[in-house]
Order: C-alpha cells, then sequence, then structure tokens
C-alpha cells in the first residue's frame, strides 16, 4: 500500500506540475517566516530572506519514501529507523554557520539531519565524498563540533554513542602537515573531549582534551605568536587558502590559551589592527568568525560596528579565494542583485548565506559546540524566531533608543535581566522571551 501510494503521487506530480510548484511554495513560505524581521532598507531585507532561503537548500532527504532505504556511503542498503535519511554535506566551511543555523530555526528537521551525519559513522565515514552519493557530497570534516553542538541545543541524536568509534577513528588520521591542518584538528580534538564529557566518558574526555591541547600549543606559538610581514601572504608557510593573519585566530576554543601567551590586552590591539589594516577576508571561510572575537577580549562594542560595515556597506577586498587580488576590489560583500555577491565570494553550499542570518539578527556561533551566541547590534530594529519543534516558542529581539548605525549600546537584557558578557546560550533561547539592545 505504501509503494502504491508513492507511485500515485508521483503519478500526480507528473500530470500536475503546478500542483508541485504550489506544495514547494507553501513549504519554503512556512520555513522563512521562521523568522520575521522589521526595519532596515528593502535591499536588506531581500538580500536576508534570500539568504536564509539559501541556506537551506540542503542536505536532501534522501530516504525510499516506500520502504525507508537509503543507500550508505559504505555501498550497501540501510533501513533509516524511526528517522529520514539526509545527504549532501559540505561541512568544512557549513559547519561553522549554515549548520548551527539550521539547528536553531529548524528543530523538527534537524533530529533526521543529525541522525543522518552521526550515521555516517556507524557505517564506515569518509573525510570525503564517495562513489556511492545519492546526491551531491563534497566534504565531511568536522561533523564532531555539528554533532555536539546540536546535541548541546537539545537535538535528539540516539545513534550518538554508536558513531563515537567511528569518530575516534577519524582524528587519529588528521593531517598534521600544515599549520591550518594543525589548527583544525586541534579543534576536532577539543569537539570529541567536550562530546566524550557529554557522554560521561570522562577518561576519554581528558585523553583527547589534552591532546587537542598538545596540537595547539605546538603550533600556534610558533607558526601565529609573533607577527611579522611575512604574515600578509596569502598561503604562506603551506595554509590552505590564507594569511597566517587570517588563521591564527582559526581555533577560537582555544582563545584563553591565546591569551595566556600572547595577553589579552596585546591581543585586543592586534585585532583592531587586523580590521584596520583590512586584512580580514570577507570573501572566503577561514576567518569569518573573527569580527565575533572582540567580546571574549573585553571590547564587545567593536563587534556590531565591524559586522554592519561587512554585511550592508562597501569595503576594501584585498584577498580573493587563493591569492591576493592584483588590485584590491571595493564594493559590498552583500547585493541585491542576480550576483549576489563580491567576486570570488565562497559561498559554500550555504555558508555565508548563514553568516549573513547571523549577522543581521545580532548574534553568532563563535564556538561551534558551546551552543552559545556572541551578542552585538542587529541590523534590523525588531527580529522574531519562531523556535523549537513546533515553533512555538518565541524569541523577540529588540533595539531600544537607537537612533544611529554607530551608537553604543549601553546595556543588553535577556527577561529584563542585565547580561554580563554580551553572550547568550541556546539553553535560555529555548525558553522563549525578550533580547533587547538598550542604546
Amino acid at each position: 500500500a505504501d509503494e502504491l501510494d508513492n507511485m500515485t503521487e508521483q503519478a500526480v506530480w507528473r500530470t500536475n506540475f503546478s500542483t508541485m510548484i504550489e506544495r514547494a511554495k507553501r513549504q519554503w513560505n512556512q520555513l522563512l517566516a521562521t523568522v520575521e524581521i522589521e526595519g532596515g532598507t528593502t535591499d536588506q531585507q531581500t538580500i536576508f530572506y534570500t539568504s536564509l532561503y539559501r541556506t537551506f537548500h540542503s542536505p536532501f532527504q534522501v530516504t525510499d519514501r516506500s520502504f525507508r532505504k537509503y543507500l550508505g556511503t559504505d555501498g550497501n542498503v540501510h533501513e533509516a529507523k524511526e528517522f529520514q535519511y539526509y545527504s549532501s554535506w559540505s561541512l568544512w566551511d557549513t559547519h561553522r554557520t549554515k549548520f548551527p543555523l539550521i539547528t536553531l530555526l529548524d528543530a523538527a528537521r534537524s533530529s533526521d539531519i543529525m541522525q543522518s551525519l552521526s550515521q555516517l559513522y556507524v557505517t564506515g565515514k569518509k573525510d570525503w565524498s564517495t562513489r556511492n552519493e545519492c546526491v551531491p557530497t563534497v566534504r565531511t570534516e568536522h561533523a564532531i563540533a555539528t554533532l555536539l553542538d546540536a546535541y548541546r541545543q537539545g537535538i535528539n541524536i540516539p545513534s550518538l554513542r554508536d558513531a563515537y568509534p567511528g569518530m575516534v577513528a577519524e582524528v587519529k588520521r588528521l593531517s598534521l602537515r600544515s599549520p591550518d591542518q594543525c589548527l583544525e584538528a586541534s579543534g576536532d580534538f577539543w569537539a570529541l573531549g567536550q562530546l566524550a564529557e557529554e557522554l560521561g566518558m570522562t577518561e576519554d574526555a581528558i585523553r583527547w582534551t589534552k591532546r587537542g591541547e598538545e596540537i595547539f600549543d605546538s603550533i600556534w606559538p610558533k607558526e601565529f605568536q609573533n607577527i611579522n610581514e611575512t604574515y600578509t601572504k596569502m598561503r604562506g608557510n603551506g595554509l590552505y587558502q590564507g594569511t597566517r593573519w587570517q588563521y591564527r585566530w582559526g581555533a577560537p576554543m582555544y582563545l584563553p590559551r591565546m591569551i595566556e601567551m600572547a595577553g589579552k590586552k596585546e591581543l585586543g590591539e592586534q585585532l583592531q589592527t587586523f580590521f584596520h589594516k583590512e586584512l580580514y577576508n570577507q570573501g572566503n571561510e577561514p576567518d569569518i568568525h573573527v569580527p565575533f572575537l572582540f567580546g571574549r577580549l573585553g571590547m564587545p562594542q567593536i563587534t556590531g560596528n565591524i559586522v554592519r560595515s561587512l554585511a550592508t556597506e562597501s569595503i576594501t577586498h584585498r584577498y580573493g579565494g587563493n591569492d591576493a587580488y592584483p588590485t584590491p576590489f571595493n564594493g559590498c560583500a552583500f547585493a541585491n542583485q542576480p550576483r549576489g555577491y563580491c567576486p570570488e565570494m565562497d559561498e559554500d553550499d550555504g555558508a555565508m548565506s548563514a553568516w549573513y542570518v547571523f549577522a543581521s539578527i545580532g548574534m553568532y556561533p563563535l564556538v561551534v559546540g558551546e551552543a552559545s551566541y556572541e551578542l552585538f547590534a542587529p541590523l534590523f530594529d525588531k527580529v522574531i524566531l519562531h523556535l523549537g519543534s513546533d515553533r512555538q516558542t518565541k524569541v523577540v529581539i529588540s533595539t531600544i533608543g537607537r537612533t544611529s548605525d554607530k551608537q553604543q549600546i549601553r546595556k543588553v537584557t535577556w527577561n529584563g535581566k542585565k547580561l554580563p558578557d554580551f553572550r547568550i546560550s541556546h539553553k535560555q533561547l529555548k525558553e522563549g522571551g525578550e533580547l533587547n539592545f538598550h542604546f
């Protein structure tokens, strides 16, 4: 009967294409209505909803609807028990923005998505796509942090413990050949340590946490602490797609160790220099989290002005994806036009779109896996998030007393109580309430 129903539905769609179009419109409108915005310009609102739309283009639900089967990356057919199987991954960049946003806004689907990601480890996860992908897939690294973040957001992932041995196997084969690989590996070990702690594996948590710290301590003082003239060179010293200036901030979970090594005041001054000299690259992902570091260095007010400029104003772009421009490009990184972005913008399956969404609503997941958000002045005057599996939990984000874009925030309150460090946890947001930025 299920097979017949499936075939009947497909027949209807084939004979009445308009039915499929209307169904798709309705579902997209329901999803986009998860966020309501007020204020800003018409262009900014258009870019916002276009970005939100792009964020949700993947992954895809690929479970056979008749028999609940799917083709695993091991080449075998598996049964999706009590969940729908999703595929199409590009995690190297999207783990920073896209998946935390999907988990925040679409909790109902996120359990299926995260169970699918977890299942990769059970069936033999590879670092890249295999010959058995049924939809476009590129890379699957940093899945541990993605799963950790979702788990700490309260997403149900029943297979997480079964996936754990595959995660251990993955971190053991991480490459440490270049400085950027070392930074990324240190973050993966950190995430595995945090996940082991969540699963009650105390000894493993200590072991993997220590290994991550060892890797970070072996590379950051040598390659990234003492700034010199080589730091502006793209792909210097074996780096993949960035400069040493851009990559030096690449493991934000170790910012306390960076402070111990270089000093909090010094790091804050260097971070300001980084933006003042236009060394940041909005067109690629290695440093897209860097504008949100200021709060943890005691300067939260700086973040809002920088983010607004990056999201809405014409800025100088000195770097493309793989090299410095012969002549810097001056223009907006995000634009309401068919091209949508500055030249060479590495959108990477929604990574930059999700960045714009976070930048617009005044919160950003600086450390993926912490399930918390740095707070700064939102682009819009009012934002309403409809959260939870039933989307009945309402979070209202408002600006109070703002008369110009350059105003400083006096305080941020959550349900009337002042937040001391310009940060809020996902646990707090899940309760619903009002997040107010007072100017």
